[in-house]
């Protein structure tokens, strides 16, 4: 979702701000402002920084039944109408409180698929290769068999299966051959299982959002 986020904030023009219950508010890849790890007052900062952004709260909706962090949301959306400014919170399952349901709008995000993946694979095991020197032992339709049996994960999860199965496989008998069948399956599995739908829900200008 970071990367996501970042690319979206490069294309406009404007700065990504980052919300977690463990860091605060913080400028993307900078340093966390002095006491806003509490919703209240994160909310309470991106309400004082004046220009453009998008803001993202990690994990933020567990908090929206709370009386007060639900009248800030509104607030913000109220004043977020008039600028390039978004506040996109991220859940693997959302049910807003009614009175946050007018300004939301649903957006989920799908997970990889085959295409999305390769040249992620292809990428893992080139570094692989080139910087661990690691032999890889798998040709184009291998490669493409591996990363069929990651989908179903998120990228970075996906990418980073790849990447520990290649190693795995060198420590056993020398050459990676990756994984490309039920181990990577298994990976898989236990990942729908614990990322369920994948659910994103971005709260956009103006507005916030529940899944459909």
């Amino acid at each position: 979702m970071e990367a996501l986020l970042l690319d979206v904030a490069a294309e406009l023009g404007v700065p990504l701000y980052e919300w977690s219950v463990t860091t605060g508010l913080a400028k993307a890849h900078g340093a966390p402002l002095y006491n806003t790890d509490s919703p209240e007052q994160g909310l309470a900062n991106i309400a004082l920084i004046q220009g453009d952004g998008i803001f993202l709260l990690k994990d933020f909706a567990r908090y929206c039944d709370n009386d007060k962090i639900c009248r800030r949301l509104r607030d913000l959306a109220e004043k977020f109408r008039t600028g390039r400014r978004s506040i996109v919170l991220t859940a693997a399952k959302m049910e807003l409180p009614p009175d946050l349901e007018g300004d939301a709008m649903p957006f989920q995000l799908g997970l990889p698929e085959v295409e999305d993946l390769l040249p992620g694979v292809k990428q893992v095991l080139a570094e692989l290769s080139r910087d661990r020197h690691i032999a890889i032992a798998l040709d184009v339709p291998a490669m493409t068999q591996l990363a069929q049996n990651l989908v179903g994960l998120p990228e970075e999860e996906a990418l980073r299966a790849a990447e520990e199965r290649a190693r795995a496989r060198e420590g056993r008998c020398g050459v990676a051959r990756c994984g490309a069948g039920s181990e990577a399956r298994s990976t898989q599995n236990r990942g729908i299982a614990r990322n369920g739908a994948a659910r994103r829900v971005i709260y956009g200008r103006g507005g916030v959002a529940a899944p459909p």
